[in-house]
């Protein structure tokens, strides 16, 4: 088995349930948990809708956020322009944007030197949202 395929596995087995957790940050880990996978199916065949399906996630997570900052929002039109103006949206995507430029910057082949950067420029990143700071 690759290891894409068996991190794929490995996520897919410790997805949280929804139904099954009320903790707050069951939907956002279950997200996460998708998101990894998207990431994984994409590097493992190279298909573009993976990378739709993990924009749709992280803006599902924006969205998730925001909702319980104000939840007297009564229109969808309204929540939504809440969502697309917001800081954190914003943010996250210009970091997309230049992700997508790195990503594009990459050989077709990673040596060990090329992955290791890889893991010193993803954990460099800190977190959008304020919950994930205090971690």
């Amino acid at each position: 088995m690759e290891v894409g395929e068996e991190l794929i596995r490995i996520c897919k087995y410790n997805a949280p349930d929804t139904e099954a957790f009320d903790h707050e940050l069951t939907s956002y880990a279950l997200n996460a948990a998708l998101g990894i996978i998207e990431i994984s199916e994409f590097t493992t065949d190279g298909h573009s809708a993976h990378l739709a399906s993990l924009l749709s996630l992280v803006r599902d997570s924006a969205d998730l956020y925001l909702s319980s900052l104000d939840p007297s929002i009564s229109s969808y039109s309204e929540h939504s322009s809440m969502v697309d103006d917001s800081r954190i949206v914003k943010q996250e995507l210009h970091r997309e944007e230049e992700d997508l430029i790195f990503i594009s910057s990459l050989p077709d082949e990673l040596d060990d030197e090329t992955v290791s950067g890889l893991r010193d420029r993803a954990s460099g990143y800190t977190a959008l949202l304020p919950f994930a700071q205090r971690q």
